[in-house]
């Protein structure tokens, strides 16, 4: 059998990795495009309606199989500074950039309303991970009404992911750590589909838990964690894509949106789905250069790109398609990615190289000084970092106070 750790053995770094995941983000972003425009309708025609599930979930897929073999590398101190590294400075710059800067611009009700109004400072709760996805007087009467970034979503699911990866260990309950989440999430969205009401009813909370993507996209990730956890036991063949891609082909084909909210559907798609992700990142893709240069520039994209499309469809036409929408938005949202990683976000990966080199160098020397010296640099620099962080939120929120106290109405 050819397993799926004999195919990584054999790769030599060259897979279609970066290509995929830009594909599967220009795609969500073309959707979104859709969503918020008044080509809206194109999302209900034939199998276009599971597209934009079917791909957050295999890009959650590829992002939790690459981190499980990052892990495999690392403590999982060092793992879980890393991601958190990496991470929250484009998340943070995201959240706090809508709040404080989009929202002013966007609002109806004027600046001082806006500041005054408290609901303007619970947005900064996604910073902490509780997702908030309206800001007070914010695109009131756009097509997709309120929402100012519904990407936030991806905070919870992060830490969820990252907090399974780092669980690892010599027993095998703790390799199969992940998979056991995952068991008990579709346990308990079973459970969910049992009691709640018919899918699509979103008045109901426990209807609310199935149809948001954020199910699909913790799954596939854990899924995609399992697969490298257990890839000695996974066989790679074209003939098990093929029935992969087949059995999301029919999903699309013969359902209905309203099994967006069906536990069931939503695990049938990330089984297939996941398969076929790590399959075809295996592949080795012309222009391989290319895309891993592009790369680094996805996540900003991914994170900015929604605010923007909302905000080019309150300013743009009033009768305004998915084509003009992408060209406002999506060039804005290139520049601000592209802006991030050679202002910040190349540093950030630069300084992570080092440290990662400076640690190999000394456990290949087996030097106990050398050792004890880089975990003291890794410990000094996460509590900078932190240090850093924490000094710019106090004073940010501090400023933000005396603004609303400022503003605020008698």
């Amino acid at each position: 059998m050819y397993s799926l750790g004999k195919a990584l053995n054999r790769r030599q770094g060259l897979t279609a990795t970066a290509l995929l995941r830009l594909a599967l983000v220009l795609i969500l972003i073309v959707l979104q495009s859709i969503e918020v425009s008044d080509s809206f309708p194109l999302l209900q025609a034939g199998p276009v309606w599971a597209l934009p599930s079917l791909c957050i979930c295999m890009l959650a897929a590829s992002l939790g199989f690459s981190a499980a073999e990052s892990r495999g590398t690392m403590a999982w101190r060092a793992f879980a500074a890393d991601q958190f590294r990496l991470s929250i400075p484009i998340y943070a710059a995201a959240v706090i950039a809508a709040m404080a800067v989009l929202g002013p611009l966007a609002t109806n009700r004027g600046t001082g309303n806006y500041f005054g109004d408290p609901a303007t400072y619970a947005y900064l709760l996604n910073l902490v991970g509780l997702p908030q996805f309206t800001l007070p007087g914010v695109f009131e009467f756009n097509d997709l009404t309120q929402v100012v970034n519904q990407n936030v979503w991806v905070a919870p699911v992060f830490v969820v992911v990252t907090a399974a990866i780092c669980v690892d260990g010599r027993r095998r309950w703790a390799k199969a750590f992940p998979v056991i989440l995952a068991l008990v999430i579709v346990t308990t969205a079973l459970l969910v589909q049992a009691i709640a009401r018919p899918p699509g009813d979103n008045r109901d909370p426990a209807a609310l838990f199935l149809a948001g993507d954020g199910l699909s996209a913790m799954l596939g990730a854990l899924f995609g964690i399992g697969l490298f956890r257990g890839r000695r036991l996974v066989p790679i063949d074209w003939r098990l894509a093929m029935v992969a891609a087949v059995a999301m082909l029919m999903l699309a084909a013969i359902g209905d949106p309203i099994w967006l909210g069906s536990a069931v559907f939503r695990i049938l798609e990330v089984a297939a789905s996941t398969y076929l992700c790590v399959y075809l990142e295996l592949r080795r893709p012309p222009l391989a250069w290319l895309w891993n240069r592009i790369e680094p520039y996805l996540v900003a994209m991914f994170l900015v790109s929604f605010p923007l499309q909302q905000a080019a469809t309150q300013i743009g036409p009033s009768r305004q398609n998915f084509i003009v929408n992408v060209a406002a938005a999506g060039g804005a949202a290139i520049v601000i990615a592209v802006a991030y990683w050679y202002l910040i976000g190349r540093r950030i990966v630069g300084e992570r190289r080092r440290t990662a080199l400076a640690t190999a160098m000394a456990v290949e020397a087996e030097f106990p000084r050398a050792r004890h010296r880089v975990r003291r640099i890794d410990r000094a620099a996460i509590i900078v970092h932190l240090a850093v962080g924490l000094s710019i939120s106090v004073f940010a929120l501090g400023l933000l106070s005396m603004v609303y106290f400022a503003l605020k109405h008698d």
